[in-house]
């Protein structure tokens, strides 16, 4: 990165579920470790947000309920419910808080 550019960071947060660890998901994050991980890697953070809520919160809560059985649900081709549960949280994701939630972000610069 060039001197005094901004690096914006999105990473999860919340409760892991098996769903996640299916995806790839290694671990997820804090507004602290997050910040402890840009900086030990030379970043200076400006800004970090737990955004998310009220909706966001809810998807991953869904999620965490339907557990490994969401992983056969998403392997295939998405039922009926599954398309209708996605739109409608497609929509309602646009009224999120930005400043609470389990969707971590950061904004740093390069040291």
């Amino acid at each position: 990165m060039a001197p005094g550019c901004q690096l914006i960071v999105t990473v999860p947060g919340g409760p892991m579920c098996e769903f996640y660890r299916h995806i790839g998901h290694r671990r997820h994050y804090t507004t602290d470790s997050l910040g402890e991980v840009l900086g030990r890697a030379g970043f200076q953070v400006t800004h970090t947000y737990a955004a998310g809520f009220p909706f966001f919160n809810l998807f991953r809560v869904a999620i965490t309920l339907r557990g490994d059985k969401l992983v056969a649900d998403a392997t295939g081709k998405p039922s009926g419910p599954m398309r209708a549960a996605m739109a409608l949280f497609d929509f309602l994701f646009r009224f999120n808080l930005r400043r609470w939630g389990w969707q971590i972000l950061a904004v740093a610069r390069k040291g």
